[in-house]
């Protein structure tokens, strides 16, 4: 085998590899669902300002707008009372994930709260 063929093989098998790479790094929209619930669980158990209200992430549901960029509906509850849909922008830039709800989206929880949230998922 010359050193010829055996770059051409190499280039060959390169962009295969990259393929294998790149599928095994999809992420379904099921998985940012589940990543964004835990994360907006933990922000609301730890913030100052949500953790008082008690508010509970049921269901996320998520789905693809542009590449890296996701619309979302989350169930909330605040002390256990009724279940508010909250509309969400998530954006994934390579391997980080962002959550935002829009000001007044949780204004069922904290009524003088306008403020956005903006969170990572770890």
């Amino acid at each position: 085998m010359t050193l010829s063929s055996l770059k051409s093989k190499a280039l060959l098998l390169a962009p295969c590899a990259l393929m294998v790479a790149m599928v095994g790094c999809v992420t379904s929209t099921d998985q940012i669902a589940s990543h964004v619930k835990d994360s907006m669980q933990s922000t609301f158990d730890t913030s100052p300002d949500y953790a008082p209200v008690h508010l509970k992430v049921g269901e996320v549901h998520v789905v693809k707008k542009t590449d890296g960029t996701y619309a979302g509906i989350a169930g909330i509850t605040a002390h256990g009372g009724t279940e508010h849909q909250v509309p969400l922008l998530i954006t994934m830039t390579g391997s980080n994930l962002d959550w935002k709800i829009e000001p007044g989206g949780l204004e069922f929880a904290h009524p003088a709260g306008t403020a956005v949230i903006i969170a990572p998922v770890p």
